[in-house]
């Protein structure tokens, strides 16, 4: 089970700053997200 699984909303951050937030389903459409972390 990931973090995005469970979680309503979620917060992407990148040397202590928040870069992007939003829904599981906002976060799966970010280009940025996916490619960084999401493979």
């Amino acid at each position: 089970v990931t973090a995005l699984e469970v979680a309503d909303y979620a917060y992407v951050m990148e040397r202590g700053r928040i870069t992007v937030e939003g829904t599981r389903e906002s976060l799966g459409r970010n280009e940025r997200v996916v490619e960084a972390y999401l493979g």
